[in-house]
């Protein structure tokens, strides 16, 4: 949103943040062993292409209280998504392999950090739409690869 503050935009990050500790200091464990790795998965990628997709469309003046919602959505996913898919991966990966797929996951995670903003300026200057319409088709492709392969 073009008519954030710098205060605001901090208390946005510091949100984020907050409910990402939440999640992965106090509820991730519990939650695991409820639903498994599989369902905090698909429920992370789910919740995080629906708070992408969010984020673009809050009216000006209305980032009170739906860009909080978007936000929480985003940060909720990732604090579901990140544990679990480390955890599936090493689960699958066999014990002499392990440390190496773990350190492909890693790259993989580093390259997308990097693309990722890179490809997703490239988009913004077309429509500030895009980079977030892009990035929750991107995660519904996840959320379908990742419901025929776990």
């Amino acid at each position: 949103q073009d008519n954030l503050t710098e205060a605001q935009i901090g208390y946005t990050f510091a949100f984020m943040g907050l409910v990402s500790a939440v999640v992965q200091g106090a509820l991730i464990g519990k939650l695991t062993a409820r639903f498994g790795e599989r369902k905090l998965l698909l429920n992370g990628i789910f919740f995080m292409a629906v708070g992408v997709i969010m984020i673009p469309f809050v009216p000006p003046g209305w980032f009170v209280p739906f860009g909080p919602l978007a936000i929480g959505l985003v940060a909720l996913g990732t604090s579901l998504m990140t544990p679990a898919i480390t955890s599936l991966i090493s689960q699958r990966a066999a014990p002499h392999e392990r440390g190496q797929t773990m350190g492909l996951m890693q790259s993989f995670g580093s390259l997308a950090r990097a693309a990722g903003p890179a490809l997703g300026g490239l988009l913004y200057k077309f429509d500030f739409h895009l980079p977030y319409v892009g990035a929750a088709l991107l995660m519904l492709v996840c959320w379908m690869l990742t419901g025929l392969v776990t």
